[in-house]
C-alpha cells in the first residue's frame, strides 16, 4: 500500500494537507508563508484575477479548473491569504497524480466535496503557521496560543480558531470563539461535543470578560457563561480571554469548570406575558421566535416581548380582555 492509498483510506484530512505540502514542488512554501498572494500571482500555472464580490464558491474567493484560475474578492489581507492558499489546495488536489483519483472514487458527492473543502482549509492554515511553534499552549491555555499565533502568523481569526482546536488532545473539552469590539462573537468552534456560542450575537457574559481582558488577560468562572438561541443557557464554566496585539478582538477559551465533569444547559422557563393567558412551559426550546423582538411567542396566545399584554377591549361573552393576536384573528371562549 503506497502513502497515499493509506491516506485516502483514513480521509485523514490533516495529514492529506500535510503530504501536499511536503509534495509540492511548484511553489516555493516559505514564499507562500510570507506572502501567499504574491507568490500564487508569480505562478504560472495559475492566473490570479481579483474579481468583485459575488454569491458563488467558497468563501471570498473561488477557483475555476480550465483555465486554472482563483478570483479573490476584496477583503482584509489575512483574510485573502487564506483564500488564495485555500484555492490553491483545490489546484493542488485536482492535479495530483495520485490524490486526484482516489478523490474522484469517493462516489457520495457530498462526502467528496466535504473531504476537498477540508482538505483546502487545513492545507491553507499549515502553510500560514511559522514554521517553528510550541503546541502546548494550546493544550493548557488556548486563549494565549490563539493570539500568540494570530500575531506570529498570516492566519485570518477562524483559521487560528480551527488550527488550536485539531492542536487538542483528543479528550479535550474547549469552547473557543472571538469576540469583537462591540462584544459580539464573530467566529466560533469546538472541540467536543458541546455546541460553541452562537455566531453573530452579543453575549453579555463574554462581552464582560472580553472588556476586562482589555488590561490584561482573564481567567475565571462563568456561571453563567452564554445563552444558545433556544433560549437554553450553557452554564458552571471556566474561562480565559486574552487581547489580540491591536487590542481589539478578544480570544476567548471556555471549560467545564470541573476539570473531569460536564456543563449543565438549563433550559428557560417559559411564563407567557399576556395577562389572560396562563400558558407555562419548562422549556422555551420549541418555541418560535418572534422575528421583531427575538423573544419566544406562546403556543396558545402567540403573545410575544413586544405585544402589550392588554389592548382593553373585553369579549361580551367571557369578560376575558383580548390579546392583540386575538383582535385581528378571533377569540375563542
Amino acid at each position: 500500500m503506497s502513502t497515499w492509498d493509506g491516506l485516502a483510506a483514513s480521509h485523514d484530512t490533516t495529514a492529506i494537507a500535510h503530504q501536499l505540502i511536503e509534495e509540492c514542488t511548484q511553489l516555493d512554501i516559505a514564499a507562500l508563508r510570507d506572502d501567499p498572494i504574491d507568490a500564487i500571482d508569480r505562478y504560472p500555472g495559475i492566473k490570479l484575477v481579483c474579481a468583485p464580490h459575488a454569491d458563488v464558491g467558497c468563501g471570498s474567493g473561488y477557483y475555476r479548473p480550465d483555465p486554472p484560475t482563483i478570483y479573490l474578492h476584496s477583503s482584509s489581507y489575512r483574510r485573502n491569504a487564506f483564500t488564495v492558499l485555500h484555492e490553491l489546495a483545490h489546484h493542488l488536489q485536482r492535479h495530483h497524480i495520485e490524490w486526484g483519483f482516489h478523490l474522484m472514487d469517493i462516489r457520495d458527492t457530498n462526502h467528496r466535496l466535504r473531504i476537498e473543502e477540508m482538505v483546502c482549509d487545513r492545507f491553507a492554515a499549515e502553510v500560514l503557521l511559522p514554521a517553528e511553534r510550541n503546541s502546548d499552549d494550546a493544550l493548557c491555555h488556548p486563549a494565549d496560543a490563539m493570539a500568540g499565533l494570530y500575531i506570529n502568523s498570516n492566519l485570518s481569526h477562524s483559521a487560528v480558531i480551527q488550527n488550536v482546536a485539531t492542536s487538542m488532545l483528543p479528550h479535550a473539552r474547549w469552547l473557543l470563539c472571538v469576540v469583537d469590539p462591540c462584544g459580539v462573537v464573530t467566529t466560533s468552534q469546538t472541540s467536543y461535543s458541546q455546541h460553541p456560542p452562537p455566531k453573530g450575537v452579543k453575549h453579555s457574559e463574554l462581552a464582560a470578560i472580553a472588556e476586562e481582558a482589555a488590561d490584561r488577560p482573564v481567567r475565571r468562572a462563568l456561571p453563567n457563561a452564554f445563552t444558545y438561541l433556544t433560549g437554553a443557557t450553557l452554564t458552571d464554566m471556566w474561562a480565559e480571554a486574552c487581547r489580540d496585539h491591536e487590542n481589539r478582538y478578544t480570544f476567548i477559551a471556555m471549560r467545564p469548570a470541573k476539570r473531569f465533569g460536564i456543563s449543565e444547559v438549563v433550559d428557560e422557563r417559559f411564563v407567557c406575558n399576556n395577562m389572560s393567558c396562563d400558558k407555562e412551559l419548562d422549556s422555551t426550546r420549541n418555541l418560535r421566535q418572534c422575528p421583531r423582538c427575538k423573544e419566544p411567542k406562546c403556543p396558545e396566545c402567540n403573545t410575544c416581548g413586544c405585544e402589550t399584554a392588554t389592548t382593553e377591549r373585553k369579549c361580551p361573552d367571557c369578560c376575558e380582555l383580548f390579546t392583540p393576536y386575538e383582535v385581528i384573528y378571533g377569540h375563542e371562549c
